[in-house]
């Protein structure tokens, strides 16, 4: 690892959690620069949390309460009178229903005024992070099912979540995902006596960088199933284990094998990518207009994005992979057994040199396991 490690020293990065391991044989490497050693440490993982709103709706699945395919309305019936803006920027109403799968997908219509210019000139709002609570009142920016544009569909999971189970999504985290698996530093509220452990987060300005907001967060009471969960290293790692092995670790199941099957699956019609041509071309959140660097060749699973059938590189077909917008990720590829996790935390997303970092690792983990 001492190719990451010279990496890391010649860049302006503040600091970086890594941790990749062999599922096969159980070997593992860390490195934590400028983090403590014990993977505690509590981060904002931002959308990362998509991926647990994404479990959470596959359990309704299983348990029968709804279909991947079927309207959300009837759950939700406020989701019908969301409208669409069409390319002019004149709002309209929508022409079609949208399922869980579409959600899912992001396939929904719906989007983030940072992957979609027609949504970001439509809101003329200032840059910068919204409040979570505006993401429900956003208008879609195509009918679902036409086109693939990343935005707040699995917010609205999470909101179908609490309205079938009754429940709260932190509740309902706890007690059906994160309690059982013991993912003790996630939470949208951190108890008080994990404070301690949340780090501070941070906005660069080019090599140099300054505290971005209070290091503990604001309770809330509005929990986005897009984002806003805090989580630990050894809480995601925990969580990526978990789906390795079929939806159960250490004799705790969260989903059926065939269900963890069918988020490794592409769900994306032929026709779409994952591409986001309609990206603004300079936004605050983000320093290339784009979401993932990745996102250039990938498809999409249930829950993540997916490397394509024809990747080139060291990841197999089907790889799993995203992202959140403090700079952090993940990888895992159920076929070579390979998990990988980045954790840094600032702003804006897409940082070259974090990124950089996160891939020289994987590959790092990708060649001490035995691949090249």
């Amino acid at each position: 690892m001492e190719q990451v490690k010279k990496l890391f020293e010649k860049s302006h990065l503040p600091a970086a959690k890594l941790w990749g391991t062999n599922l096969h044989n159980g070997e593992e490497w860390k490195l934590s620069f400028n983090y403590s050693e014990n993977d505690d440490e509590i981060f904002r993982i931002a959308s990362m949390t998509k991926l647990l709103t994404t479990i959470g709706s596959l359990q309704l699945v299983e348990r029968g309460e709804i279909k991947l395919d079927e309207p959300v309305n009837k759950y939700i019936p406020s989701i019908s009178d969301v409208g669409v803006i069409d390319e002019q920027g004149v709002l309209k109403p929508s022409d079609s229903e949208v399922n869980l799968t579409q959600l899912l997908t992001h396939t929904s219509g719906f989007a983030y005024p940072f992957t979609s210019e027609i949504l970001d000139s439509y809101l003329d709002r200032p840059r910068g992070p919204a409040n979570p609570r505006e993401f429900l009142t956003w208008p879609k920016v195509f009918n679902s099912g036409e086109n693939f544009c990343y935005g707040v569909g699995i917010d609205w999971v999470g909101k179908l979540i609490e309205t079938i189970s009754g429940k709260t999504l932190e509740d309902y985290f706890r007690e059906n995902i994160t309690g059982p698996l013991g993912m003790d530093s996630t939470w949208f509220n951190p108890p008080s006596e994990l404070h301690k452990n949340i780090v501070d987060y941070q906005v660069r300005n080019g090599r140099s960088f300054e505290i971005a907001g209070p290091r503990i967060p604001d309770l809330t009471d509005f929990f986005g199933g897009g984002g806003g969960l805090m989580s630990s290293a050894k809480d995601y790692m925990r969580l990526l284990k978990c789906l390795y092995h079929g939806g159960q670790l250490d004799g705790i199941k969260i989903l059926n094998d065939n269900t963890v099957d069918l988020m490794f699956e592409d769900h994306l019609p032929k026709e779409l990518h994952i591409g986001m041509t309609e990206a603004p071309e300079e936004h605050s959140w983000s320093n290339n207009g784009q979401f993932c660097q990745d996102m250039s060749s990938g498809r999409w699973g249930l829950g993540w994005a997916l490397e394509s059938e024809d990747t080139n590189g060291l990841r197999s077909p089907r790889t799993a992979y995203w992202a959140g917008i403090f700079n952090t990720y993940f990888t895992l590829d159920r076929s070579k057994g390979i998990a990988v996790l980045y954790f840094s935390q600032f702003l804006p997303f897409d940082d070259n040199e974090a990124y950089q970092l996160y891939k020289v690792f994987e590959e790092e983990v990708y060649r001490c396991s035995g691949f090249s």
